[in-house]
């Protein structure tokens, strides 16, 4: 198990209100720069590094920007600690097409901390793996298939993450999973 950091702090005080520029508002209230001309350019970043997640998983002791691909640029809003803002104002939970992220133009704003069971796992172990895996360390190169109770040998770790071989030989890494998806046999 783990539990999600904040990496860069947000200030609701700052957020911006200008309606129909809710990815300016946001940046101010994160305190960061411009990237993206749009919503939807930020949320196809997330959804490219596979940082997009659905509103049933939304963390409650951070803030998360979070998503919609509706309309011609999107939207964006943030949720803190549970409470929803669009242009600096408290609004009602958004509907099931809007999903969270973990970036905001290019800046990770929240990342998952690993605790407890993966720090037995090493190089070497035989794991059970649940779920999709990334193409690299780093949580970029596309996605795995998606394995479910698939006995896997771990052959490296890197950035918090566990490279294993499905076959359990020497071989090259299928892919990369964090701890949360990994049962040590």
């Amino acid at each position: 198990m783990g539990y999600w950091k904040q990496d860069v702090g947000f200030n609701l005080a700052k957020m911006g209100r200008t309606k129909n520029f809710c990815l300016r508002n946001v940046r101010q209230g994160y305190g960061i720069g411009g990237k993206y001309a749009n919503a939807k350019q930020a949320m196809n970043e997330n959804a490219k590094k596979g940082t997009l997640h659905s509103l049933s998983t939304i963390p409650k002791n951070v803030t998360v920007p979070v998503f919609s691909a509706q309309g011609v640029w999107g939207h964006v809003e943030v949720c803190l600690n549970g409470t929803y803002y669009s242009d600096g104002v408290k609004v009602g939970k958004p509907n099931a097409s809007y999903q969270w992220g973990e970036f905001l133009n290019g800046v990770r704003v929240v990342s998952y901390v690993h605790s407890g069971g993966g720090s037995s796992i090493k190089v070497g172990d035989t794991v059970i793996v649940n779920g999709q895996g990334y193409g690299s360390s780093k949580r970029t190169g596309g996605k795995t298939k998606n394995f479910v109770n698939r006995k896997m040998k771990v052959i490296s770790i890197a950035n918090g993450m566990y490279g294993c071989n499905q076959y359990n030989r020497n071989g090259g890494i299928t892919g990369w999973w964090s701890v949360g998806h990994l049962k040590k046999v």
